[in-house]
């Protein structure tokens, strides 16, 4: 099915200004936000991080698949809570942070989760990138992408997938600045979109 290959921005009423600083970029798995964080930064001129880059380094992993598959998940949330906190709060010059696609979602882990939420309001502006509100289009979209080797959703299949996405998609809206409609545009389109909006 083809979808729409012009990103929106979702609720642009409600949408608040950029006023500088540092910029996170939240959304579920494979979304894009590690290409379109490097995009941003290099044209902001910005510092780029992704956390789950950071997370495996920090522990001596390639990715944070092989973390959570060899050391468990307990333990890979609070490595990346630890990492998301040491970015937010010593991180002197502005960064663009991708943000793993774990890092805010309620469900499990709480206390850590609202920690990690409470840090990305705090100390970031929050872009928030999904394909679409449908949550058909969302999974028609983004289940094709997860089998690339580096990512751990937890989940069981499309359907499991699916109710990944039905519950974490409200989560990420209601954390966002900003949220960002990719559809199946390219990432840079949705660049020249962000930076349409940040420059206002």
């Amino acid at each position: 099915m083809k979808y729409s290959q012009e990103p929106e921005i979702f609720t642009q009423e409600t949408a608040k200004p950029y006023r500088g600083g540092p910029i996170s970029v939240s959304g579920p798995s494979a979304v894009g936000k590690s290409t379109i964080s490097k995009l941003l930064a290099k044209r902001l001129k910005y510092h780029m991080l992704d956390l789950d880059d950071e997370v495996a380094k920090e522990v001596g992993f390639v990715t944070t698949k092989e973390v959570i598959q060899k050391e468990g998940h307990p333990y890979f949330k609070e490595i990346q809570h630890a990492v998301l906190q040491k970015i937010t709060e010593s991180m002197s010059s502005d960064y663009v942070l991708a943000a793993g696609g774990e890092i805010v979602r309620l469900g499990y882990d709480q206390g850590l989760i609202k920690e990690n939420r409470i840090l990305i309001k705090k100390h970031t502006y929050n872009i928030c990138l999904i394909p679409s509100i449908d949550l058909d289009e969302i999974v028609n979209i983004l289940f094709p992408r997860l089998d690339d080797g580096k990512r751990d959703t937890r989940t069981e299949g499309k359907d499991g997938f699916k109710t990944y996405v039905k519950t974490a998609i409200s989560q990420y809206i209601a954390l966002a600045d900003m949220v960002v409609l990719t559809h199946q545009s390219s990432a840079e389109k949705t660049l020249s979109l962000l930076i349409e909006w940040i420059q206002k």
